[in-house]
């Protein structure tokens, strides 16, 4: 994972609404949810939201290439 990407609010909210649309497309409910409460529980903690936004690009560079494979 990149950790030295730097994401602004708005680039983080981006990132996690994709992550957790992948997420439900892939019949992964459960973890859509969990990713949205864990960034709405962090949204006062900057050091957290950058950790979740890297880790949500992370998963929609993931998702793409496997849609781009498939």
């Amino acid at each position: 994972m990149e950790s030295d990407v730097v994401l602004n609010q708005h680039q983080i909210r981006e990132e996690v609404a994709r992550a957790s649309a992948s997420l439900r497309r892939h019949a992964r409910g459960r973890t859509a949810t969990a990713l949205e409460e864990w960034y709405l529980s962090a949204f006062h903690s900057p050091e957290e939201l950058k950790y979740i936004g890297v880790w949500a690009r992370f998963l929609n560079q993931q998702v793409t290439r496997k849609d781009i494979a498939a």
